[in-house]
C-alpha cells in the first residue's frame, strides 16, 4: 500500500464499509455488499418494512463499500469489518455495476479481505442484464479493461447463458450501471 494514500475507512487495523445498516440481526442469515451506498438507500426501507427481496433472502445487514477507495487503498494487513455474528451468516452476496470497477471491487472484497463465501448476487445481475438488453440505450462505455482471468473469476458464478452475455458485453467494451434498476427490481 502507498503510505501517501489515506482512506477515510481505516481505523486502527480495521477497514470499515462506507455504510453498514442492520436489518434483521436476530434471524437474518444473509449479508449483501453493494458497490455504492446509493443501492442501499433504494432498498433498505422496504426491507425494514418487512417486504421480501429478490431470492426471498432473510437479510441480516446491508453494507456498501466505496469501490474506488477499496480497490486503491485496501491492504491485506487490515481486517475488514464484519458483524460479530458473521459465523452464523449463510450467504454473502455482492452487487454493483456490471463494469470493470464493479467486478474489481467484488474481487478485492473476496480475495484481499478473505471473505471466502462472498459471491455475486446472480439473480440481481441477471435482472440488470435483462433490463439493459430489453430497453434501449441502457449500455454505457466500459472505460477500463479487465483481464480474462479476472472476468472468469466473476462469471463462474453464473449459468452458461449469462456467462456468455457478460463476456460479450466486455468484449464490446460496454458496461451496465446499477442505477438502471429501480426499487421494484429488487423486490420479489
Amino acid at each position: 500500500m502507498n503510505d501517501n494514500v489515506l482512506s477515510n475507512y481505516v481505523f486502527g487495523e480495521t477497514y470499515f464499509p462506507h455504510v453498514a445498516i442492520p436489518i434483521n440481526r436476530k434471524a437474518g442469515d444473509t449479508i449483501i455488499f453493494f458497490e455504492s451506498k446509493q443501492l442501499i438507500w433504494k432498498i433498505e426501507k422496504q426491507l425494514k418494512d418487512k417486504k421480501k427481496i429478490a431470492n426471498n433472502l432473510n437479510v441480516d445487514s446491508l453494507m456498501a463499500v466505496d469501490a474506488i477507495d477499496l480497490i486503491e487503498t485496501f491492504d491485506s494487513k487490515y481486517n475488514f469489518f464484519l458483524p460479530d455474528n458473521v459465523n452464523e451468516i449463510r450467504n454473502m452476496y455482492y452487487f454493483g455495476s456490471l463494469s470493470t470497477l464493479g467486478i474489481q471491487a467484488f474481487l478485492t472484497l473476496k480475495e484481499a479481505t478473505n471473505i471466502t463465501n462472498l459471491q455475486p448476487w446472480a439473480t440481481m445481475y441477471n435482472r440488470l442484464i435483462d433490463k439493459a438488453y430489453n430497453q434501449n440505450n441502457l449500455l454505457s462505455k466500459n472505460r477500463l479493461e479487465i483481464s480474462p482471468n479476472k472476468l472468469s473469476k466473476f462469471t463462474k458464478y453464473f449459468d452458461t447463458a449469462y456467462q456468455q452475455k457478460i463476456k460479450d458485453l466486455f468484449s464490446k467494451e460496454k458496461a451496465i450501471n446499477h442505477r438502471i434498476l429501480s426499487t421494484k427490481d429488487f423486490m420479489l
